[in-house]
């Protein structure tokens, strides 16, 4: 999965990402094997919430709800709720599970969008102007699909 980005909530029994669950049921993706990669993607959503489980099992995150993929440059809301409690601070290998912080003053801001950043500049997911229509990207907007009539937003 790359170049994407979800903004509904998402709520289960286990295994609850941002992006992407594990068990095939929960997430915006759900079961996402070991062979695959999240890249350059965003996870917007305002709730993260798995009823069994806890943020000190590893089992919900703002990017996956398990850590079976490998993942790169994935950005998340800072104040997302997961289980209830906002992730203050993420260190380690749990970059894969939550991803880099992004406020809103990235995601309502088009170069945040276009730059593609690094792990040592955390810039942007570096969505492409071919396929993503940046437009007008103020408060609650979001890109959309090139030719889409749909207007995406996030919610408050």
């Amino acid at each position: 999965m790359e170049f994407c980005y979800a903004s509904g909530n998402v709520s289960g029994a286990d295994s609850a990402g941002g992006l992407a669950g594990i068990n095939g049921t929960i997430g915006t993706l759900g079961f996402l094997s070991n062979q695959g990669t999240i890249r350059n993607s965003v996870s917007l959503n305002k709730n993260v919430t798995a009823s069994n489980a806890s943020i000190f099992t590893s089992n919900v995150g703002r990017i996956a709800g398990r850590i079976t993929a490998n993942g790169t440059n994935n950005y998340a809301r800072n104040d997302m709720y997961i289980n209830d409690s906002i992730i203050s601070s993420i260190i380690g290998d749990d970059i894969l599970l939550h991803g880099y912080t992004a406020n809103a003053g990235n995601y309502h801001h088009s170069g945040w969008w276009e730059t593609l950043g690094t792990a040592a500049n955390r810039n942007g997911p570096g969505f492409s102007n071919e396929s993503w229509d940046f437009g007008e990207i103020t408060a609650p907007n979001l890109p959309r699909l090139q030719g889409s009539a749909h207007n995406p937003q996030v919610n408050p």
